[in-house]
């Protein structure tokens, strides 16, 4: 196979493209067995991407403010269907999921990495962040990321305590559910926000339970004009956080006046007391009252998940298109293929032509350390190596030097790392 076939498909599925026929045909036309297409992209993705991938994690985990979000996406062996090894398979949940992580908006050098989850636990995805060292997380209103800062805030001094800023863009979709009909809603999303405003206040004006709310919208479109002109250079930080401390104050007094007698604490959380359309985008607020705020401490931090919904939006056109993966292994190949393919993009970098400088450069150091391993083995000179399953050449273990971890594991990624985030040098 040529590096450019395999970056072919490499690319064909990382924009949403089904590569089963296209592969199936190039197998039958040159001769191929079943499924030799799809393993080699398998192959390339494990043995080229993943040195890469592990890179760019390496710097994700040191930054400061991570925006993360999930995505359904099946895999046939985690829900115990398709084929299934011959040890068998533990069916781990009925719906799969990709987790994206990126860098906040405007954020230098930005990064999105994508990983596979069985589940969309908060012990699952727990797992993917304990090795990033965080300060601020930026999610919706799921309740398992609550769960994953409190545990890692557990035994901490307050000052040390991980922050996490809850999306304000969720909070305003809820409002939006509320405040107008079900069909109208979703003919006015795409209108402009002076025309929807317009509609809002002839719906309300009788409503008093709904104009609160409507204040409270205004008050939340209100800090997102001030955080575009903060981001286009129009404003500083300092003035547009001011006004937005204002806004979130208003916002908060008007959540507040629309919650009295539709909301009941019960413990820590808060919950519908009656059976009012109002109360459910009262409860969301009040279960992330402090966390809504958190954006107004730190320029750096974005008010909204509005950077990695962009992000998945991909994983899942892509979704629409292959419906599932068959197994982890290949569902974690695919997240290491658009991780890539994600981050290369949004640096500007020309993903085809980087992707096969680099993986020939790296083809030509995966073939130079296992020849010279095999002259070491053998006393023979070698002249050819290629990349082989570890098992067939006879040996086992994790100090096998033909096992790709360890002939990439030395390669300089530094100079590619360089180019990715200053392309034009």
């Amino acid at each position: 196979m040529s590096t450019k076939t395999i970056l072919s498909w490499n690319q064909a599925m990382c924009i949403g493209i089904p590569l089963e026929r296209a592969l199936k045909r190039f197998e039958q036309e040159a001769g191929l067995g079943s499924n030799t297409g799809s393993y080699s992209l398998f192959d390339y993705q494990r043995f080229y991407l993943k040195p890469l991938f592990k890179a760019l994690e390496k710097l994700l985990q040191q930054r400061n403010v991570l925006v993360c979000d999930e995505t359904p996406f099946s895999c046939l062996q985690d829900q115990g269907r398709g084929k299934l090894p011959a040890s068998g398979a533990e069916a781990k949940g009925k719906t799969n999921y990709i987790v994206a992580l990126t860098t906040a908006d405007h954020a230098p050098k930005p990064i999105t990495l994508y990983y596979y989850s069985p589940t969309r636990s908060a012990e699952n995805i727990g797992r993917i962040l304990e090795d990033y060292d965080f300060e601020t997380l930026v999610t919706d209103g799921y309740s398992g990321y609550r769960t994953i800062l409190k545990n890692r805030n557990q035994d901490k001094p307050i000052l040390d305590h991980v922050r996490h800023q809850s999306c304000l863009v969720h909070l305003r979709r809820e409002i939006l559910k509320v405040v107008l009909p079900s069909d109208l809603f979703k003919k006015l999303l795409d209108k402009p926000e002076e025309f929807l405003m317009q509609q809002l206040e002839k719906l309300l004006k009788t409503d008093t339970e709904g104009m609160k709310l409507h204040a409270a919208l205004r008050a939340i479109n209100s800090i997102f004009l001030f955080e575009a002109q903060k981001n286009d250079g129009l404003i500083s930080s300092e003035k547009a956080r001011l006004a937005q401390a204002k806004l979130m104050k208003c916002l908060d007094r008007m959540m507040m006046k629309a919650s009295e007698g539709l909301v009941r604490q019960k413990g820590s959380v808060w919950e519908k007391a009656k059976d009012h359309p109002a109360a459910k985008p009262c409860v969301y607020y009040l279960n992330a009252r402090e966390d809504f705020k958190t954006f107004l401490e730190n320029s750096e931090i974005p008010p909204c998940t509005n950077k990695v919904e962009r992000a998945i939006r991909g994983v899942a056109i892509l979704r629409k298109n292959s419906q599932h993966k068959h197994s982890p292994q290949y569902m974690e190949a695919m997240c290491i293929a658009l991780s890539i393919d994600a981050t290369l993009r949004e640096n500007g970098v020309d993903t085809f032509r980087w992707l096969q400088d680099y993986s020939q450069a790296l083809f030509k150091h995966i073939t130079a350390k296992g020849i010279t391993q095999l002259w070491k083995e053998t006393g023979c000179k070698q002249n050819k190596f290629s990349i082989r399953l570890p098992e067939k050449l006879g040996t086992d273990g994790t100090n096998n030097p033909y096992l790709p971890e360890n002939l990439t594991k030395d390669f300089d990624m530094k100079p590619w790392l360089d180019s990715i985030f200053n392309p034009s040098k």
